[in-house]
């Protein structure tokens, strides 16, 4: 359950079958016969270094936090001491660290009738922080809640617990980096109003905080909220906004349909997987440029 090509099997599930085909020598056709094909084939090695050359094509929650410590050279030394280290790029700009974190998920697996045995699921997850003067960047692999979509059986499998996720990593942060005790979060507010402003993108569903209470709005089927009730769009676009789903307009561009964000708290996910490596630059750099 927990060999070394299970788990290299199941980082290779993170990624979409795309790209997994067109950039490793594989004569299979489905995901499950061409990643294990991979799997046999190629080393380890190959397979991380793949998994860090083409992260930006998976899943991910992107977490944005103000960086009051405007000198890079104070971050030179890994902040995650308890995480190995697999890359560690700097520019005058930024610096960039890749890790791989290893979280353990407790399943039952229920097989015919009424047998069930528990189980331990291991994974290695790619991640990555970059730190510039103005903020720190975490960008978390999102693994599916239904465990199974990662292991070739048949059996239904429950999940019940994981030992590492994103909070337990933002909570060894603080404790393992003292330049950043308060992770403060990195308000977005006016890059994506600038760019729901200007037809950019326009929201499905929307969540924004009065004086008083918080308001929702969800619109029906495939209808967006500036575009039918513009007037309510002028009364939200001076509140801080709470977890919106923003439909992208002109998706090809940017080769996402549509992203999510808690701008107040500096957070932007991306719950599908990307066309092509400069999908989600393309859609951070236009919030960040006119924030």
């Amino acid at each position: 359950m927990n060999s070394d090509n299970n788990i290299l099997y199941r980082l290779l599930k993170l990624f979409p079958v795309q790209t997994l085909r067109e950039n490793f020598l594989v004569k299979t056709k489905t995901q499950n016969s061409i990643i294990n094909e991979i799997v046999q084939k190629y080393q380890p090695e190959e397979i991380y270094n793949f998994s860090y050359n083409f992260f930006n094509y998976t899943r991910q929650h992107i977490y944005f936090f103000i960086n009051d410590n405007k000198n890079l050279n104070l971050f030179e030394s890994p902040l995650l001491s308890s995480v190995p280290l697999f890359k560690n790029n700097k520019t005058d700009s930024e610096i960039t660290q890749f890790y791989f974190y290893n979280t353990t998920y407790s399943v039952i697996i229920v097989a015919d009738g009424d047998n069930f045995s528990r189980e331990n699921i291991d994974f290695k997850v790619p991640m990555k922080i970059t730190i510039t003067k103005n903020y720190l960047r975490l960008e978390f692999t999102i693994i599916e809640k239904n465990i199974s979509a990662y292991i070739n059986t048949s059996n239904r499998i429950i999940n019940f617990s994981k030992t590492i996720d994103e909070k337990y990593i933002l909570l060894k942060l603080k404790s393992e980096s003292p330049k950043f005790k308060e992770l403060n979060p990195y308000d977005l507010n006016r890059g994506i109003k600038y760019l729901w402003k200007n037809d950019i993108i326009d929201s499905p569903f929307v969540k924004w905080k009065k004086s008083r209470s918080t308001s929702t709005e969800a619109m029906d089927e495939e209808f967006t909220l500036k575009e039918q009730y513009p007037e309510l769009f002028d009364e939200i676009i001076y509140a801080p906004l709470k977890r919106t789903i923003f439909n992208i307009r002109n998706g090809d561009k940017y080769s996402y349909n549509h992203f999510i964000s808690e701008p107040s708290e500096g957070e932007i996910s991306f719950t599908t997987f990307a066309k092509n490596k400069d999908a989600k630059e393309n859609v951070i750099d236009q919030i960040l440029t006119n924030n």
